[in-house]
């Protein structure tokens, strides 16, 4: 037996009693169960956290400790550079350049401390526009 095509859009409700409006909860039917102090879903609502768009922290290279770090300039380079381009791509190669005239005691001190990398990364895009601008 095939179903009964809707009636003024509605299906019988002895068809599709879920579907059914104004219709209470069926006995012996199990009631949705929500975690103790959850509310039920509006339309239009808020949506709870585990449904919220997860935004996930941008990539940073990892910072190694001062005695592992290479001593040769080009190896720094070749280090630093990922760290900077993680900051400014547009500009890494020559911020980068610019921190690799330090001398490398000071570089190790920098790569090792994120606030540190923060700020002369900073620094060096401040004397790139003001050079930019000056040209």
């Amino acid at each position: 037996m095939r179903p009964r095509p809707p009636v003024d859009g509605m299906y019988p409700p002895y068809m599709y009693p879920m579907m059914h409006p104004g219709m209470g909860p069926m006995p012996g039917m199990p009631q949705q169960m929500l975690p103790p102090g959850a509310a039920p879903m509006v339309p239009g609502g808020p949506m709870p956290p585990y449904m919220q768009p997860y935004a996930a922290p941008a990539p940073q290279a990892p910072v190694r400790p001062a005695q592992q770090l290479p001593t040769d300039k080009e190896q720094l380079g070749e280090y630093l550079y990922p760290l900077v381009e993680a900051k400014d791509a547009k500009n890494a190669a020559k911020i980068t350049g610019m921190l690799l005239e330090m001398e490398v005691d000071q570089i190790h001190n920098i790569i090792s401390d994120q606030g540190q990398l923060d700020k002369w990364i900073t620094e060096a895009l401040k004397v790139l526009n003001t050079t930019a601008a000056s040209a």
